[in-house]
C-alpha cells in the first residue's frame, strides 16, 4: 500500500513571489507498519526544521493513534515532539457523534430515534459509525428539543398539535 500524504509549507515574512507546486516522494511501505509511520514523522519533522516551520500532520483514526504513541514514546529532546498531530475531520465527527451517543444513551434518545430508524440501526447511530444517519438523527433530536423550548417560551400546548 502506498501512502500519499500531502505536505503543505507555510511562508512567513515578505511575499515570496510566484508559488510553485512540487510532489514529495512516495513512501512505498504498508501504511499500518510502525516503521512507515515513524519514517513519515521523521521526514516531515526534518522538512519542517529545514524551512523553520511547525510540522502538522493529519491522520485517520487508526494511524493517528499509532503516530501519537510514537511521538509520546520519544525522548523529550526529540524533534518528533514538535510535530503537531491532527485527527482528520471525518474521524473527529465520528468520535464526537459516538461520545454524544454514549452520554445520551439512557436519556430516552434510543426510544425517540427508534421511531424513525430500525432498532438494529440505532446501535450504529449511537456509536457514530453510520455518520450520515447519526448526524441526521442528532439534527432531528435538536430540532424537536428546540421546538419544545420555543413552545414553552410562547406558552403553546404541544399536546393539542
Amino acid at each position: 500500500m502506498l501512502i500519499d500524504r500531502q505536505m503543505q509549507m507555510g511562508q512567513t515574512g515578505d511575499y515570496p513571489g510566484k508559488s510553485s507546486i512540487s510532489f514529495l516522494p512516495m513512501i512505498d511501505l504498508n501504511a499500518s507498519d510502525m516503521t512507515c509511520i515513524y519514517s513519515t514523522l521523521n521526514f516531515v519533522s526534518n522538512q519542517a526544521k529545514r524551512y523553520d516551520i511547525t510540522a502538522i500532520l493529519t491522520f485517520d483514526q487508526p494511524l493517528y493513534w499509532k503516530a501519537f504513541s510514537i511521538v509520546e514514546n520519544e525522548n523529550p529532546g526529540s524533534p518528533l515532539k514538535s510535530v503537531v498531530l491532527r485527527l482528520g475531520p471525518f474521524h473527529t465527527e465520528m468520535s464526537f457523534l459516538g461520545s454524544d451517543g454514549n452520554l445520551m444513551s439512557n436519556t430516552g434518545l434510543k426510544e425517540m430515534l427508534e421511531l424513525i430508524y430500525a432498532p438494529n440501526a440505532f446501535t450504529h447511530i449511537l456509536s457514530g459509525k453510520t455518520d450520515a444517519r447519526a448526524f441526521r438523527g442528532h439534527m432531528l433530536v435538536d430540532t424537536a428539543l428546540y421546538c419544545l423550548l420555543i413552545a414553552d417560551i410562547f406558552n403553546i400546548d404541544v399536546s393539542k398539535l
